[in-house]
């Protein structure tokens, strides 16, 4: 049913997968803390993502959305963690608010807050989708919610790949979705590889998702 889509989805994952991979193993090796921890958590992120693909896979429709909730919320906790270095070890020990961290990740990679709110408050309080019983049977071609999820674990893995590339800007050789401006900061700019994906989301899911990401498609 969904041919275009799988591989459109796989092309991103792959890219956040290798990203990780490689930062990780360098972080390691340099004892960078911060973004040894950072790629942990974006780690974690990715096992969400893949979590609310196999939910959906198997029929679900309304619980791949918590996965995502929960994904969205650990790249936030990364945003924050490198404009405030300082509260690395407050994360640690546990004591940082992860809501806390919703403004600055709002502030880098705004489509965050669009699909924040969707899923916090269509999904992880009970909304809208929960006054229908939920089906958990084999999808028509058509059918919407289907393709809104996976619209939605698209979208996150985009949003992961722009996170982690942040995060190991200086990792990459052809960066894909940052630009560095002065010393110390960084302002969005796509590739012709982002934005020939992007133009594919679009085509992809037009008639079904409506998130931010729609309405930046260059």
């Amino acid at each position: 049913i969904a041919r275009d889509a799988v591989p459109h989805l796989e092309e991103m994952y792959g890219r956040v997968a290798a990203l990780l991979y490689a930062g990780l193993k360098k972080s390691n090796a340099s004892e960078d803390d911060l973004r040894r921890t950072c790629a942990i958590v974006l780690t974690n992120a990715l096992k969400s993502l893949s979590a609310a693909f196999a939910l959906l896979r198997t029929g679900w429709r309304l619980q791949p959305n918590l996965c995502l909730r929960s994904g969205m919320e650990a790249t936030s906790v990364v945003i924050h963690l490198l404009q405030h270095v300082d509260d690395l070890q407050e994360f640690k020990d546990g004591r940082l608010k992860s809501t806390k961290t919703f403004k600055a990740a709002k502030a880098a990679v705004p489509p965050i807050g669009q699909l924040w709110g969707i899923l916090s408050n269509e999904f992880v309080h009970i909304a809208k989708p929960f006054w229908h019983l939920q089906k958990g049977n084999v999808y028509a071609e058509s059918e919407r919610e289907m393709w809104q999820n996976l619209a939605g674990v698209a979208d996150f893995a985009f949003m992961l790949y722009v996170v982690t590339e942040l995060l190991f800007f200086d990792e990459v050789a052809e960066p894909q979705c940052w630009r560095r401006v002065g010393e110390a900061g960084y302002e969005q700019q796509w590739s012709d590889n982002i934005k020939t994906w992007r133009k594919a989301f679009v085509s992809i899911y037009k008639p079904y998702y409506h998130g931010e990401l729609m309405e930046t498609g260059d």
